[in-house]
């Protein structure tokens, strides 16, 4: 705020790089799962299917499929992780990939129980999963940064 005869100061917009970008995405679609699987714990339905022993439409809740569910869901974790150290190649190769996986998963488990709470979280984690392929798969070659920044993703510093 500026007051009479006095110029506003500038605002700096640092530049954010690849890695970061990556990891504030994996860290937005892992709240998206959770607060999903929060509220779904809010379906009386779900909440009786869980009281007989059943995970929903998966079936029966054993060992071997809650350890399978938590392999799945620790992806996230790891990626955030794995975005900022892992170097340009194969941080974009296992964006791209742990990315393609939970798009299959978010599909497969939108026709199981379409509650609009859970359409609205899927439609969001599709969202985060498309920007976590574009960016790992734009990621511009070191001293490209400026051809990045014209081509509209934003500003871009060199790694």
């Amino acid at each position: 705020m500026a007051f009479p005869g006095m110029t506003a100061p500038k605002l700096d917009d640092l530049p954010i790089g690849v890695r970061p970008r990556l990891a504030a995405l994996w860290t937005g679609l892992m709240f998206c799962f959770i607060y999903a699987d929060i509220l779904g714990l809010y379906d009386p339905w779900l909440i009786g299917e869980i009281l007989k022993g059943n995970m929903g439409p998966v079936g029966p809740i054993t060992q071997e499929l809650k350890f399978a569910v938590a392999m799945l869901m620790s992806i996230p974790a790891i990626m955030v992780f794995l975005s900022v150290v892992l170097e340009r190649r194969p941080n974009r190769w296992a964006n791209i990939i742990a990315a393609m996986l939970f798009a299959v998963a978010t599909c497969i488990t939108l026709f199981m129980d379409p509650w609009a709470y859970y359409i609205y979280f899927a439609v969001l984690e599709l969202g985060f999963i498309c920007l976590i392929v574009w960016h790992a798969w734009a990621w511009p070659l070191a001293g490209t940064a400026q051809a990045y920044c014209r081509r509209g993703i934003g500003k871009e510093v060199s790694e």
